[in-house]
């Protein structure tokens, strides 16, 4: 289900970062991740899947208390030089499990979640415009940008 929802989100970002400035590619996000994300969720009977973050963009995708404790591990372990899980599962609590996959920051993530003082002024502008709380600048190359939440409801 995650690689699912990557797979689309990924083709699709690529497809609007080929048509030009890195604006379309926040137009893109602004219009059609999120409702990507539902229609992936909506493909699978009792399971829900979101984008998760410290850093969010999307006042939706900001982490929770649980997700916040699996992204605090996972940055530990890169902090100590070790390799992130490809996944995790959590139980959160009788009838409710999560899946994570880690979301890494790849050179293409930069021309719009790279350092501010890099960003084309116009991009800027209109990431201030989209997202007037926006956290999810600064990141650089190989940073844990955040998760794929996959969560399971009934056992």
């Amino acid at each position: 289900m995650s690689d699912s929802l990557m797979k689309k989100l990924g083709g699709d970002l690529k497809a609007a970062l080929s048509r030009g400035e890195p604006a379309s590619a926040v137009k893109f996000c602004a219009q059609t991740a999120t409702p990507l994300t539902k229609q992936t969720s909506q493909e699978f009977p009792n399971a829900t899947i979101s984008r998760v973050s410290f850093q969010n963009r999307n006042p939706a995708n900001k982490a929770d208390e649980t997700d916040k404790a699996v992204l605090k591990k996972w940055e530990t372990l890169l902090s100590e030089g070790s390799s992130l899980p490809a996944q995790e599962l959590v139980s959160v609590n009788e009838t409710t499990t999560r899946f994570y996959r880690p979301i890494r920051v790849q050179k293409l993530c930069l021309s719009c979640h790279g350092a501010l003082e890099t960003l084309d002024s116009n991009l800027a502008k209109m990431l201030t415009n989209q997202y007037p709380d926006d956290k999810a600048t600064g990141y650089v190359e190989g940073d844990l940008r955040g998760a794929f939440r996959v969560e399971f409801q009934g056992r």
